[in-house]
């Protein structure tokens, strides 16, 4: 058996060659088409360094933060004393005015006079509120006549319901006008009886208008049997 001739040999080298180069050709062109992806860099770092070495704040921005957060919950309590100071102070003078209103209601009633209806004749002397014969209506004076002749004028026009009560007595509230118009503020006292209110407020309204007063005053008419 011979062996393979040199031309055979050399041949078949020259093949292998040429298989390896276009092999390497190929491989070289697909990589080239291939796009590698960027690398990933992991750094390692100690828990504590990167507590030490966290976001890097001036200690300027730190201040102004810190005094940004501190102002504004100052800045709502101040709001809030304001407020409740502003409401204390109008409590205060809504009770000064409420007191001071009270005072002069109680003043005018202190020195307001009042006179007597009575259903069997005319008690004509005037008192002021709460005392007889008080200084400021001396009797046998100018307010005296006056008031006996009111008084004897609105017990004409009263229909005095009698029911056998001795205890009934109910104060009516007026403003005598200066012609004389007499407005009613409404029952000072009540007499404790409906039907006998209502007459000592029928007995003033058709008196109205009485005679005409030195000038316009403020004065009680005391109704009793």
């Amino acid at each position: 058996m011979r062996g393979p001739s040199l031309q055979k040999s050399a041949a078949l080298s020259a093949l292998l060659h040429l298989s390896f180069l276009v092999l390497s050709v190929v491989l070289i062109k697909h990589t080239g088409m291939m796009v590698m992806p960027s690398p990933y860099t992991v750094s390692l770092v100690n828990p504590e360094d990167a507590r030490r070495s966290g976001p890097h704040v001036s200690r300027a921005e730190e201040t102004q933060t810190k005094a940004e957060k501190a102002a504004e919950p100052v800045k709502d309590s101040k709001t809030m004393i304001d407020t409740d100071k502003n409401l204390a102070e109008k409590r205060v003078e809504d009770r000064l005015a409420e007191l001071a209103s009270k005072k002069k209601i109680e003043r005018i009633v202190k020195l307001r006079s009042v006179i007597s209806v009575k259903s069997g004749g005319v008690k004509s002397a005037a008192r002021p509120a709460g005392k007889e014969g008080g200084a400021g209506t001396p009797k046998g004076s100018l307010f005296d006549s006056y008031y006996a002749k009111i008084t004897e004028e609105i017990r004409q026009d009263w229909v005095y319901p009698d029911m056998g009560k001795k205890d009934l007595e109910a104060i009516v509230a007026v403003t005598i006008r200066r012609d004389g118009t007499v407005t009613i503020h409404g029952i000072e006292k009540s007499s404790g009886d409906l039907l006998f209110d209502r007459s000592a407020l029928k007995a003033v309204t058709k008196a109205s208008p009485v005679s005409p007063p030195p000038y316009e005053m403020e004065i009680g008419i005391r109704f009793h049997p």
